[in-house]
């Protein structure tokens, strides 16, 4: 009850100069004064108040009345949704577990795991140091053949001779294949192999020829052959006499 309403309403707990008790001194005074001298009793004050303010107020509030099927439903949609949590807690309680197992196995393996790795790493160690000194030992061989060996490889006359010999060959033999000019220089090697699968091409052909004529063009060889001899000698002695 507020200090406004006693001053308007509340007679009885009041000092002789007009002023309102406190709580403490009306409560005192109650068991001396009981009776009221002006205005209505303290019970019908009271009831006036409810009444006339506080029971107005209250019915300007929205009111609410129970609904047993909304009650129904809400508890339905309540217990469905404690199920789903429920679930939910299971499934994060699975994945919590397969977390802890694959945790403790990976701490039983972590050992294991290392040590191999450090044995691996050993391994790749002693492979290197090997590889090193495999590196070493061809370095000293290859700096051995920079001197006389390399110089006798590239001074050799029969060996130069052989490969000007095969390039001016296989420079005949792309020509008769028609084939292009390399980009890239090929090795004498390579050279000798196409010369080599020319010929062996050339003799398959030659398999399948008449026996007449392959024996009138061995015939017409052997005379060209005896022709080129003759000449060849012929220039050999001239060149003689000239010297």
């Amino acid at each position: 009850m507020d200090s406004q309403w006693r001053l308007e309403n509340d007679f009885f707990h009041r000092a002789p100069d007009g002023s309102l008790y406190t709580v403490s001194e009306s409560i005192r005074n109650c068991k001396s004064i009981f009776i009221r001298t002006e205005g209505s009793n303290i019970g019908t004050e009271i009831a006036s108040f409810y009444l006339e303010k506080t029971f107005p107020e209250l019915e300007r509030l929205p009111g609410c009345e129970p609904d047993v099927v909304l009650l129904q439903r809400g508890l339905t949609q309540l217990n469905l949704r404690t199920i789903d949590l429920i679930n939910k807690y299971n499934q994060k309680l699975m994945v919590f577990s397969k977390i802890d197992y694959h945790y403790k196995e990976v701490l039983e393996q972590f050992p294991r795991y290392f040590t191999n790795h450090h044995d691996l790493l050993n391994l790749y160690g002693a492979k290197m140091e090997s590889i090193q000194s495999k590196n070493d030992k061809l370095r000293t061989e290859f700096y051995d053949l920079l001197g006389e060996p390399l110089k006798v490889s590239v001074y050799n006359k029969i060996m130069r001779i052989t490969t000007s010999a095969v390039g001016q060959l296989y420079l005949f033999v792309r020509k008769l294949q028609h084939r292009q000019v390399e980009i890239v220089e090929i090795s004498a090697k390579d050279k000798l192999s196409a010369i080599h699968q020319h010929i062996m091409d050339l003799l398959s052909e030659l398999d399948l020829l008449p026996l007449d004529v392959l024996k009138e063009a061995e015939k017409e060889a052997r005379k060209n052959r005896k022709t080129l001899f003759r000449e060849a000698n012929e220039a050999y002695k001239r060149k003689m006499v000239l010297d």
